[in-house]
């Protein structure tokens, strides 16, 4: 699902989606989406990428939770060379965070209209 279909899901279950606000809650997020992923049935097509609860849509580079509250002031867990915005040549707008395989779990940016995996908490 695109980001604010997996968000709309979430909030209609009462839920949002995973929003790790220290290093424990990553750690567990990072082992969760772990193992969704040994299961064939999750691990379908070749996007193993699972939406988390930020986004700079509101601002570029102001990393908001989607509880408003910024990241700076709690936790971050971005990847090494992330947020890029797609690049360095900024190919694509990437205003939203996931986390996945390829990053080894830590936090990337990626455009809001992918269709990527997601779990509410």
């Amino acid at each position: 699902m695109k980001k604010s279909e997996a968000k709309a899901h979430c909030d209609g279950l009462g839920r949002t989606l995973a929003m790790p606000l220290n290093l424990e809650e990553q750690r567990f997020i990072e082992a969760f989406a772990r193992k969704k992923l040994e299961d064939p049935e999750v691990r379908t097509g070749k996007n193993m990428q699972f939406w988390i609860g930020i986004s700079d849509e509101q601002m570029e580079e102001h990393w908001m939770y989607d509880d408003e509250s910024p990241v700076s002031d709690k936790f971050s867990a971005w990847a090494t060379g992330q947020p890029d915005n797609g690049g360095p040549y900024g190919s694509s707008a990437e205003n939203c965070g996931a986390i996945g395989e390829k990053a080894e779990m830590k936090w990337t940016d990626v455009n809001c209209n992918l269709k990527l995996k997601f779990f509410c908490a």
